[in-house]
């Protein structure tokens, strides 16, 4: 069978989101999957992963986001030292019942904690919320991504756009809490948007005009 796309049968709903709700659902994933892998810091070094609870850490990140001016650069050293000062073992939370905290000593966590644990905080910002828009990320070396070796970012800043999305996605999950069905409120500006945005050229090539999620949508199967 020849290889293609399918519409699968969210696609409409799906296509009907602009782009801050399609990010938000994104992020909700994160937040809770535990198959979405970020990929760590550039210095990360093992130590006992396998024991790691992403989820709580994630959503202790977002919480931190929260309290971030957006447009303003923040430090990766100031935020993994908050972070540590105010839990160091948000990612071992399930050591305790693991029972692996009984031969696996906090000195010798807390020690490597840099190494591991802060290389994945690190990463989470660096990776998905990085490719979600909903930080930027800046080096304070110029030749930093000219670099054949990956090099870890000095400094991280909330966009507007993830400042939105935050506090869209906070708004979401009180509904959500509340028994409220956050999928029901869909965007109507695409659905409402009478004009023609696709110009097919005479060699078929597809010009897509403007934003327009479901006739973008509609052209994947082809």
């Amino acid at each position: 069978i020849k290889p293609r796309y399918e519409p699968g049968p969210r696609l409409k709903q799906w296509s009907r989101m602009d782009g801050m709700e399609q990010t938000g659902h994104l992020l909700t994933e994160w937040l809770s999957s535990p198959n979405w892998i970020d990929v760590a810091g550039a210095n990360y070094v093992d130590n006992y992963s396998y024991y790691l609870n992403y989820q709580s850490a994630r959503n202790a990140i977002v919480s931190h986001l929260h309290n971030c001016k957006p447009g303003q650069w923040y430090s990766m050293e100031s935020l993994l030292g908050t972070i540590k000062t105010d839990n160091p073992f948000i990612l071992r939370s399930q050591l305790y019942t693991a029972g692996l905290i009984h031969y696996r000593s906090k000195r010798d966590i807390l020690a490597n904690w840099r190494k591991c644990d802060g290389e994945i905080l690190i990463g989470m910002l660096a990776s998905s919320l990085y490719e979600l828009g909903i930080v930027a990320v800046g080096y304070t070396r110029s030749t930093a991504l000219d670099a054949e070796e990956q090099v870890n970012p000095d400094a991280f800043m909330v966009t507007d756009f993830g400042a939105r999305v935050l506090l869209a996605q906070a708004k979401a999950a009180l509904k959500k809490e509340g028994g409220l069905d956050q999928g029901e409120n869909l965007s109507p500006t695409s659905e409402a948007n009478a004009n023609r945005t696709l110009v097919v050229q005479p060699n078929f090539e597809l010009l897509l005009l403007q934003s327009d999620l479901p006739t973008l949508y509609s052209l994947v199967p082809f």
